[in-house]
């Protein structure tokens, strides 16, 4: 498994969230940004805004972990729940409130 993403917080976590958005074609809430610290947290976000239908696909993590790796180009098979975003959290922080002027 993967200790971290590739993401470096200059803006990249920014396009990976992004990714995930196209892909579920969902808008992910950010409010709670600030304790995004792990892949999971990302995750959680995520499955508040699927419908159950997709929440229900055993797939559902694999492709998420697909479209968040498409930045990085991080193998998204050894991104676990665990696996930290950046290396400095608050850089993740830092992009959306750029991103969404919060």
């Amino acid at each position: 498994m993967l200790d971290r993403l590739g993401l470096g917080g200059d803006g990249d976590e920014i396009e990976a969230i992004e990714d995930v958005e196209r892909d579920f074609h969902v808008k992910i809430e950010t409010t709670t940004a600030i304790e995004w610290r792990t892949v999971g947290d990302v995750y959680n976000a995520l499955l508040l805004v699927l419908p159950d239908y997709v929440k229900a696909q055993p797939t559902t993590w694999r492709r998420f972990c697909r479209a968040l790796c498409q930045v990085t180009g991080d193998d998204p098979e050894a991104v676990g729940r665990d696996t930290i975003l950046i290396g400095r959290p608050w850089g993740v922080i830092a992009g959306i409130r750029r991103l969404f002027g919060r």
